[in-house]
């Protein structure tokens, strides 16, 4: 959304898309070794910081972001979210996007943001006047969330117990997510956007799911409720 809108100037979309169009295909090529593809996925997000700073993200460029009328939610997630909150259902958010922090502002400008959330994404280290200067460490990309350090301690009482996992992703590596967890159960989703014949058929063998384009929610919020009556 910072490139399409031009919010940090028409330099730095073009550099971002230049890296999105070479590391993306990295990404979803699951025929590379997972070494090379660990080591091209810090390095792409290494580099994506360091062009967010030098172009001057600030934290007003999150807020006009988190307020735009471009980003919608997929059919469903609304009332997805309203449901797993009215059920007192966790909802755990993991993002390795270059501006993460924007999520919860999104969510909150939207009346989505509910106290079952627990997130964890990138964070900048900002200046006195609201400019990025840094990137707080360690980095979540694509291939480290199962390495995440879930603090329970956060969430005391919301995980305790439950043994039902309904996970939703957009790459192989997502699928790695559950690894933070004890469970007894998991169901997969795969929101799939770009990709080839060859790719597809890898994630259809890989997920429960895949949901291509587009496509909604309703099916996840289907299965929750499912879950719940169950």
């Amino acid at each position: 959304m910072l490139c399409s809108n031009n919010y940090l100037g028409k330099d730095y979309s073009k550099e971002e898309e230049e890296l999105n169009h070479k590391y993306s295909e990295i990404e979803m090529n699951c025929g590379l070794s997972d070494s090379f593809r660990r080591k091209s996925m810090i390095k792409w997000r290494n580099m994506v910081f360091d062009l967010l700073i030098k172009h001057g993200l600030s934290k007003k460029s999150l807020n006009e972001l988190s307020h735009t009328k471009q980003i919608h939610l997929r059919h469903a997630a609304a009332e997805l979210f309203r449901y797993l909150n009215t059920k007192k259902i966790p909802l755990i958010i993991i993002s390795a996007s270059g501006v993460g922090e924007v999520i919860p502002q999104f969510l909150q400008n939207m009346g989505l943001k509910f106290p079952n959330q627990i997130f964890f994404t990138n964070h900048f280290v900002w200046d006195s006047a609201g400019k990025a200067v840094n990137i707080k460490r360690p980095i979540i990309h694509t291939m480290n969330k199962n390495a995440l350090k879930i603090d329970l301690s956060i969430s005391e009482g919301i995980l305790n117990g439950r043994k039902n996992i309904v996970l939703l992703g957009d790459t192989i590596d997502d699928l790695e997510m559950a690894k933070n967890f004890t469970y007894n159960n998991i169901h997969t989703f795969c929101f799939l956007n770009k990709t080839t014949q060859k790719h597809l058929d890898i994630y259809k063998k890989a997920y429960d799911r895949v949901i291509l384009d587009d496509g909604g929610m309703d099916d996840v919020l289907e299965l929750v409720k499912k879950i719940i009556l169950d």
